[in-house]
């Protein structure tokens, strides 16, 4: 049994909440297919100059797809549920932890580069197992079971293109198959907010 006023059973609550109206799902679900999309154009380009243009076209996709979340969730979310905005600290503090990670794994890919095996075999695979992870963490943490199942897709995702050969392009094809289910669902929820969540009006007097 979980104490009502312990910070974190709030804040997992909360969270849980968030992911309710679907809207991050298909943030989420449109960013693995923009990333797809950008492995996919990569792998057909061999030009530098070209591989630097299709690297600006997919970060304007996600800097649109920030901005409209932001907008969708501003116009349709908020008046039915209010806003919450956690400590700035918290934020800071993951944004500086994950930061640091990036950084050591740069590091570390640039000076044992040359000891690294090749990845590209089991491309698809790891693909598969690190978003297949990710989404039964998340189901179990905030109680999705759908987010199970789509971790579930995952995994056999990745084991299908990597007993197919696939290589780099079982990457992708992860990409795309974990990414339009995540979206997919997230329009479902989303549809399902709007209808059971009226708008909040405000009262005076």
């Amino acid at each position: 049994m979980t104490n009502p006023l312990d910070p974190e059973a709030v804040r997992t609550r909360t969270l849980r909440q968030v992911f309710e109206d679907g809207v991050e799902e298909i943030y989420l679900g449109l960013v693995a297919l923009a990333i797809g999309g950008f492995y996919l154009v990569c792998f057909a380009l061999k030009e530098p100059s070209s591989l630097s243009v299709a690297e600006s076209l997919w970060l304007a996709v996600v800097m649109l797809l920030i901005a409209a979340r932001k907008k969708v969730k501003r116009t349709y979310v908020v008046p039915r549920t209010g806003h919450v905005v956690y400590c700035r600290a918290n934020s800071a503090r993951t944004v500086v932890i994950f930061g640091a990670c990036v950084a050591a794994f740069l590091l570390a890919l640039a000076v044992w580069r040359s000891h690294i095996p090749d990845l590209r075999p089991v491309a698809g695979l790891i693909t598969g197992l690190l978003t297949g992870a990710l989404s039964l963490w998340g189901g179990v943490r905030y109680r999705f079971p759908h987010l199970n199942w789509i971790g579930v897709l995952a995994l056999l995702l990745g084991i299908v293109t990597y007993a197919a050969g696939a290589n780099t392009a079982g990457m992708v094809w992860v990409l795309f198959g974990v990414g339009t289910a995540v979206a997919l669902s997230g329009a479902v929820r989303f549809r399902n907010f709007l209808k059971t969540h009226p708008i909040v009006e405000a009262r005076h007097g």
